[in-house]
């Protein structure tokens, strides 16, 4: 490429040709470099020395690189080489090559097409952790407390260069001695730094403890640099441990199927059926059902008083058209808190789908049947009493709580001992 002079006549031509050459593409000349990200310069130079190429240099980058990779594989067929299998096999990336060759560099084929050694992912590993024992840390844990910085990428580095790590490099080992076992500046890592911005986190008021949700981009910082990580956060913080959630992918994987769940109901049936079942007071109303057929009937030969029945019947029914009640323990998961809620209605679907507590959608933890509409609300008011100090306020109602993970396991194994006693059977008495 010749030299570039400025401010001729012969520069000024080259750029009016090329800016007629914009035009007939619909761009202006000063768009030229965004659009098709080449050189202005690089271009009017070419027009100078005689080495332009309109297909060249008004060719979109999208498909110039499809062109590159179109040639590109045509080389690879050239030399016997699939190229579906290229990159597997030889372990380059055909789109770098594609790279060079759409800027118009001439490609070193000894490398293209000469296999990648590739290191596997153990001697990666293992290379990395001889690294940081060298150094005097024991693992990764503790290498990323001392210097804060991820081991990952330390690793991802070694990866990079790993055949001039492996041999000690002197250049190399230099950069990564700057790089990755100089203490990082960045003060957001400094568990100091960490505890604070945490502490910003929590609401006056607040036990329970924090969250990786909730931590936001903090998340990984407490998770890489705090030592003893979330639950040594929380506990410097005051907070009370958070209770593990389950692997979705082990719960579902450990889940009963639908057929297992009807036998387990089925089953359950079978043995209230059966606990039910006294043998001797059976014998002894059998006795006392003989004696009674054998017995004259004193009301025998009186008619029915069908008015007085009718109304009998009716009562009786009045009487028994109780309706069910039923203590639910909710839950919402705000940014900021998580709340707990713990009502009675008589409808749970129909209290779903109200939503008059808070504007995100709730998650029922807990559902008990009860008799009757006195008997939940007497439970509920006996829960609220226990959980009154806890009580969320200004929350403008009174079933809203703030409870730790202790609180909540505790309320939470309250509700199954309550519903293993409703399903229990009535004990017969053998008098």
């Amino acid at each position: 490429m010749s030299t570039r002079v400025v401010n001729t006549p012969r520069w000024a031509r080259a750029v009016s040709q090329f800016s007629d050459l914009c035009k007939k593409y619909d761009i202006e000349i000063n768009e030229y470099k965004q659009v098709y990200r080449r050189q202005l310069n690089w271009a009017i130079e070419s027009l100078l020395d005689g080495s332009f190429s309109e297909d060249f240099f008004f060719t979109l980058p999208e498909q110039r690189q499809k062109n590159a990779e179109v040639e590109f594989e045509k080389i690879l067929i050239s030399h016997g080489i699939n190229p579906c299998v290229y990159e597997i096999e030889y372990g380059h990336k055909k789109a770098t090559a594609a790279f060079l060759l759409q800027c118009n560099q001439e490609l070193d084929l000894d490398h293209w097409l000469t296999p990648k050694e590739v290191p596997s992912k153990q001697e990666i590993h293992e290379l990395t952790v001889e690294l940081i024992k060298e150094h005097g840390y024991d693992d990764f844990r503790e290498y990323q407390l001392a210097m804060l910085h991820k081991f990952t990428s330390l690793r991802s580095f070694v990866k990079q260069r790993y055949k001039h790590v492996l041999s000690r490099d002197t250049k190399q080992m230099e950069y990564l001695e700057n790089r990755f076992f100089m203490q990082c500046r960045d003060p957001n890592r400094h568990p100091k730094a960490i505890l604070e911005a945490a502490r910003a986190k929590v609401p006056a008021g607040r036990t329970a403890g924090l969250t990786f949700i909730e931590l936001g981009k903090l998340k990984q910082f407490a998770k890489d640099f705090y030592p003893g990580g979330m639950d040594a956060l929380n506990s410097d913080l005051g907070l009370s441990p958070t209770v593990p959630i389950p692997d979705f992918e082990q719960v579902r994987t450990n889940a009963p199927s639908k057929i297992e769940l009807r036998i387990d109901e089925i089953n359950s049936k079978i043995d209230r059926i059966t606990a039910q079942i006294n043998p001797i007071r059976l014998e002894k109303l059998r006795n006392e059902l003989g004696k009674l057929e054998a017995e004259t009937d004193e009301l025998q030969g009186c008619s029915v008083n069908t008015e007085i029945l009718g109304q009998l019947e009716e009562a009786i029914d009045k009487a028994l058209d109780i309706t069910p009640g039923f203590l639910y323990f909710k839950q919402w998961s705000l940014p900021e808190a998580t709340w707990f809620k713990i009502g009675i209605t008589n409808s749970p679907e129909r209290r779903d789908s109200e939503q008059n507590v808070l504007p995100v959608p709730s998650q029922t933890l807990y559902l008990v049947r009860l008799d009757s509409m006195e008997h939940a609300r007497s439970v509920e008011k006996a829960l609220h009493s226990v959980l009154s100090s806890r009580r969320v306020v200004g929350a403008k109602n009174k079933e809203i709580f703030q409870l730790s993970g202790s609180d909540c396991k505790a309320v939470l194994t309250a509700l199954r001992d309550l519903s293993d006693r409703l399903s229990q059977p009535a004990e017969l008495d053998e008098d």
